[in-house]
């Protein structure tokens, strides 16, 4: 039997579950959130030294949202009492949020092919058939790692989304491939670690003078690597 959907949403992380509100709060219902493993599994596979670039606040008492929020009138900071979010945490946001406004979610759900039979998706699931009009993909890419693009990566490197905690990393002398906010994470938490790190990129937001987030290296991430090179000089 097909279940018949109005929309389809593959994803439950921020984006899925934000979208999820989003049409809550305007009055649908007639949709579903499908996920292949659990609420936020994407943020609870984080490394775990991994934190939040932008920190989360209890800026709703001045009419604002907090930055981290996929929900307006939510805060993980006042729900969680932390400032700097780790991936188990904020998938602990987005579950709670998920039964706050009692979202229609499908979890442990894979979706096995999507076809297109007139104006309809059909969409083949691990948990039955369902057959919808619209269709929302909010999967993201840190589940889904890219090395083929370097020669021998797929054989020898390991992506940032590999990472369980950066103290399994084995070896002494470590070497990193790009310039922005996963790269220098990584290099930062290899060198807390006593590693000697090699980082090489083509350029970096770490004196970019651009104010595009995307481009500029974060404040949070900046002061961390100019504060252990400090460390460095002043040991020298």
């Amino acid at each position: 039997m097909v279940e018949k959907k109005e929309i389809v949403i593959i994803g439950a992380g921020a984006a899925g579950v934000g979208m999820g509100v989003t049409l809550t709060e305007l009055g649908m219902s007639d949709f579903v959130i499908l996920e292949k493993e659990k609420v936020g599994n994407s943020f609870a596979n984080w490394p775990q030294e991994t934190r939040f670039i932008t920190p989360s606040f209890t800026s709703n008492g001045f009419g604002m949202s907090d930055l981290n929020a996929v929900a307006v009138d939510t805060s993980p900071a006042y729900t969680l009492g932390k400032e700097r979010l780790s991936g188990i945490d904020y998938a602990e946001y987005l579950q709670l949020v998920s039964d706050e406004y009692h979202l229609p979610l499908k979890t442990d759900c894979t979706v096995k092919t999507i076809k297109k039979e007139g104006t309809k998706y059909l969409i083949e699931t691990t948990k039955g058939t369902i057959s919808t009009k619209y269709l929302i993909f909010a999967v993201g890419e840190f589940s889904f790692p890219v090395k083929t693009n370097i020669e021998g990566a797929d054989r020898f490197g390991l992506h940032y989304g590999e990472v369980n905690s950066w103290k399994e990393i084995e070896g002494e002398h470590q070497t990193i491939i790009g310039g922005n906010e996963s790269a220098i994470d990584a290099a930062l938490e290899l060198a807390k670690l006593g590693k000697d790190v090699s980082i090489y990129t083509k350029s970096s937001g770490l004196d970019s003078r651009e104010a595009d987030p995307s481009i500029r290296l974060s404040p949070y991430t900046r002061q961390r690597f100019l504060h252990l090179q400090q460390l460095e000089e002043s040991r020298n």
